[in-house]
């Protein structure tokens, strides 16, 4: 991380992981960030990671200098001032735009009610003059790049992370915390900057109707598990 000189307040970057790295992108992000001077890297492994996420969240509450929390999970990349200029908004919730890991790529923002609803398509995405665009009551969102005001977590009732709460056979953790700030009144953003998803695929050459070998990317169906195919 990088600490600059700024009006803005330092907080933590939360970040769980299984025992196993998976993105070296990710990290070599993570190391070029800029942030505000005195914000900490609060880094947890293990497949515990809900639990971990919790115990982490507790200890920046009791940290008083530290005014924020950035979810990060480790299959993202951003440029280095996206925290500064999510910390601009000076919003209590706010997001990245983020596409899901599987086709057809739409937003991880998912319209309400929890549970029910079905992703939001990007075409759906209006935003105001300053860039920001909030969600409607009931909207759920993951929380990769979720940048929260850490008072935000001493009103919500514990544990803020729960497995397991919107489908039986889910984590959905993010999903649960994201219905539960409506529940207490708190507003959801998103903000006009992005954070890629890494995702896996392959390449490989495929014969096209000219009877020409041509490059192919094959990625997973978030269906049906079979390799959706695309130029």
């Amino acid at each position: 991380m990088r600490e600059v000189e700024t009006q803005l307040e330092a907080g933590v970057i939360v970040v769980p992981t299984s025992e196993a790295a998976r993105y070296n992108e990710f990290w070599l992000s993570v190391g070029s960030i800029k942030v505000p001077k005195g914000t900490d890297l609060f880094h947890t492994s293990g497949l515990e990671f809900v639990r971990n996420l919790n115990n982490m969240v507790q200890t920046v509450l009791d940290q008083e200098d530290k005014k924020w929390i950035w979810l990060l999970g480790d299959d993202h990349t951003f440029d280095n001032d996206l925290l500064l200029n999510l910390l601009a908004h000076k919003k209590d919730i706010i997001v990245p735009m983020v596409a899901a890991r599987k086709f057809p790529f739409d937003s991880v923002v998912v319209h309400g009610p929890i549970g029910e609803g079905h992703r939001y398509k990007w075409d759906e995405f209006k935003f105001d003059e300053k860039g920001l665009m909030r969600l409607n009551y009931g909207d759920t969102v993951g929380t990769a790049g979720m940048l929260i005001n850490k008072e935000v977590f001493r009103k919500l009732s514990y544990p803020w992370f729960r497995c397991g709460q919107v489908f039986s056979d889910i984590i959905s953790e993010d999903i649960y915390l994201a219905s539960k700030f409506w529940d207490y009144g708190y507003e959801i953003y998103v903000a006009e900057h992005y954070m890629t998803h890494i995702t896996s695929s392959v390449i490989f050459p495929s014969k096209g109707a000219d009877g020409k070998y041509h490059p192919v990317i094959g990625m997973l169906n978030d269906t049906n598990g079979c390799w959706y195919m695309g130029v």
